[in-house]
This record gives C-alpha cells, sequence and structure tokens, in this order.
C-alpha cells in the first residue's frame, strides 16, 4: 500500500532549547470515543450500556477542534467501531491537517477491505491500536461474538507491513484464552516478521495483555468469564518466560495492563496502559469535555496499607467488591514523607493568560509527573522521579484532582 503525500509526525522542540534528554518523547495524547454502533458483540464489551449513541460529523470535528486546543500532539479516535462510519476517512484528514497524529482503535474487520485501509493511510493515519485476544479463531470468535478472526489478522499483516505505522495489539486476558496467550504470541510475531518490523531502525510491534475489565457486558459472565489475578499472572508469567528473547528479536515489545506489581514481577517496567501511553485526555461520545486520565475504576485493597510500589492503583473495584484482597500482598520497603521535582530547564517565557501549552507551541507537561514553574516571567520545567507514591497521590500533590 502507497501511504501517498501522509505527514512525517515529530513532538515538538521545546524553545529554550535546555532540556535535552530530559524531554519526555512520548506525543501527548486525547481519546476520543465517537459513538458506540460495533459490528462484534464482545463479551467483556464494557461500552454496550451505551449503544445508540453516536456523533454526527460535526460533533466529531469539533471534539477533534477541542483536543487540538488543549495542547495534544495526537488524537485517536475509537467507539464502538470507528471504521464503520462513512465519515471516518475525513475525521482522520481533519486530524492530519490539523498538524495532530492521528490514531485509531479498531477490531480490524473493516481494515480487511483495501479500499478503506487505503484511504486511511492516504488520510494519514499514523497509529492502530488492533483488537486481537487469540491466535486460534475459535477462541477469538467466541469473545467478540463474530467472525472476525481472519479479518483481524490480515488487518493485522497490513498493518505490520506499513513502516511508518505504529501498531499495538491489544489482547484481553480472560478466563477462555488463558491457555491462548503463547499462541497469540507467537501469531503476533510471525506478522511483526513478515512485516518487516525486526531490526535496527524499525519500530516494533507492542502487544499489549490486558486483564479483563469486569464491567458492562462482563459483569453477566464474571464467574465464567474473569479469571482470578493469580490465574491471569501465572499465565503470563509462562509467556514472558518462554517468548520474552523470541518476541525482542522478532520485533514485538511484550506488555502488560491491568496488574499489580505484587502479583506480577516486572509489571511496573512492562505496563502499558493510558498513562504510560502518554494519553493526557479523555471523552466519551456522552461527555461534552475532556477529561484528564485517571484510575478511578481501580482501588488498593486492606493488604496493600503500605505498600512501596509506584503507581500501582491497584486492582478493578468490581474484582475487589466480588472476589476480595486475600491475593494481594504489599510490597514493603521505607517510603518517603515528601516529593521532590527535579528542574529539567527553561521552557521560555510564560504569560499565564495565554499558556503556550494550549497553542501547542510547547509539548504538554505530563499531567501525573510534570508542573510547569513560573519564575520571573519564564516557565521551568519539572518534574518528579518519586517511586514510593502512588500517582493518585501524585496527582493530589499536583493538584489535578
Amino acid at each position: 500500500m502507497s501511504r501517498g503525500q501522509a505527514k512525517r509526525f515529530a513532538p515538538p522542540s521545546w524553545p529554550g532549547g535546555g532540556l535535552g534528554a530530559g524531554l519526555p518523547l512520548r506525543r501527548a495524547g486525547a481519546l476520543l470515543k465517537l459513538g458506540y454502533r460495533c459490528n462484534c458483540g464482545c463479551v467483556f464489551c464494557h461500552s454496550a450500556p451505551h449503544r445508540g449513541l453516536d456523533l454526527g460529523t460535526a460533533e466529531a470535528k469539533a471534539r477533534i477542534a477541542l483536543a487540538a486546543a488543549s495542547g495534544v500532539e495526537r488524537v485517536v479516535l475509537s467507539g464502538g467501531e470507528p471504521t464503520l462510519r462513512p465519515d471516518i476517512v475525513e475525521l482522520i484528514g481533519e486530524i492530519s491537517a490539523l498538524g495532530l497524529l492521528p490514531g485509531m482503535v479498531s477490531n480490524g474487520r473493516m481494515l480487511a477491505y483495501r479500499g478503506l485501509r487505503e484511504a486511511l493511510g492516504q488520510a494519514g493515519l499514523g497509529q492502530l491500536y488492533l483488537s486481537l485476544h487469540s491466535h486460534r479463531a475459535e477462541t477469538h470468535d467466541a469473545l467478540v461474538r463474530a467472525e472476525a478472526h481472519g479479518q483481524t489478522v490480515r488487518a493485522a499483516r497490513w498493518a505490520a507491513a506499513q513502516g511508518e505505522l505504529d501498531l499495538i495489539v491489544n489482547g484481553v486476558v480472560t478466563r477462555w484464552n488463558l491457555g491462548d496467550l503463547q499462541g497469540l504470541g507467537r501469531l503476533v510475531m510471525r506478522i511483526a516478521r513478515e512485516g518487516g518490523r525486526r531490526g535496527p531502525g524499525r519500530s516494533s510491534v507492542k502487544l499489549k495483555l490486558s486483564f479483563v475489565e469486569p464491567e458492562g457486558e462482563a459483569l453477566g459472565r464474571f464467574e465464567s468469564l474473569v479469571p482470578t489475578y493469580t490465574e491471569a499472572a501465572a499465565a503470563l508469567a509462562r509467556l514472558f518466560g518462554e517468548l520474552s528473547g523470541p518476541a525482542a528479536e522478532s520485533g514485538v515489545d511484550l506488555r502488560v495492563d491491568g496488574f499489580p506489581p505484587c502479583l506480577f514481577p516486572g509489571a511496573r517496567e512492562r505496563t502499558s496502559d493510558l498513562f504510560s501511553e502518554g494519553f493526557a485526555y479523555l471523552a466519551e461520545a456522552f461527555e461534552e469535555r475532556l477529561h484528564p486520565i485517571d484510575d478511578l475504576a481501580k482501588a488498593r485493597g486492606r493488604p496493600c496499607r503500605g505498600c512501596s510500589e509506584d503507581g500501582c492503583p491497584g486492582i478493578y473495584r468490581t474484582y475487589l467488591e466480588r472476589c476480595g484482597d486475600g491475593e494481594l500482598a504489599p510490597v514493603l520497603g521505607p517510603r518517603g514523607s515528601s516529593v521532590d521535582f527535579e528542574l529539567l530547564g527553561e521552557a521560555g517565557p510564560l504569560r499565564p493568560s495565554r499558556c503556550p501549552c494550549l497553542t501547542r507551541r510547547w509539548p504538554h507537561p505530563d499531567l501525573r509527573r510534570e508542573l510547569l514553574l513560573l519564575a520571573g516571567g519564564r516557565a521551568q520545567l519539572c518534574r518528579s522521579s518519586a517511586t514510593d507514591f502512588t500517582e493518585a497521590e501524585l496527582g493530589r500533590i499536583l493538584r489535578l484532582w
């Protein structure tokens, strides 16, 4: 597929020139859900209660403009299934025309059609989150309640072959596919190799395995669908033990989401969530404004008191209510009583009445760990690298919540 004249995107640089290696390299992003119509019926879908609500083109463009005004560098469209929208190519082009990186979350079924995927490539699609839950068609199709596996794999092969397209394969970890994780890993490895993603200078394909969120459709199947965290972590440990090396050689970056470090050692280094992927804002289709990314769907249990692990929000609240906190074990260690912010460098002159982050002249600071310090009319970028405070605690310190 030819990508035509699609733009090449790069994070903007700070005008002060003094930040050097301290500058976060992420592209701060906004995740916009434009509606909830879908051509799958996933047994774990947490958006199912909102089916029937979809934004029109003018409303969708207004949300994109709002995201652009917030100072982000990329906008990712989600749903439901965004490729069902007749205006999806137009919306991707709208994001690209604003100088932002366009992305999309998709089940990949419509991307099996060459005409649509080529049009999206020409419009500038630069990032794709693709849902694939097993190497076996029967398992994947049972989870999404559609004959979709072949189409999704075809979409993954196309996306992996596009060198400038960031590809993140999302696999939801459920009781139904615990035994399929190694097979899924090998399938993604094969797709990455075929797409030329291994080797110096090539961007890897990310395979992210996320613990199923017990909300929406998953609540009615809790006992049969939701594994224990202990079972799921053991399955992941087998996957990482067997495939970590071969995956890296194949151009695949293995990641997890939703697993606490006490149950899956290494989760802190391997976690890929909305925070670590650089998202700053999210808006549901029924929300008229952007909201900071949060982890309010998760909570810590009683054993977590005194745990010194940084950045662990706990586990899903609904899981805690149904299964309790007996699986959790605190990682004990000394905890600080204050947070230090390191000066990364001077950004330049700043007038609070006209914040350059909102006019996209400067990258947006990381909402969890960074702040701009105004001193003598000039802004300095500061960052906390604290390792013994939760993200919620840091957020309160930064007065975000």
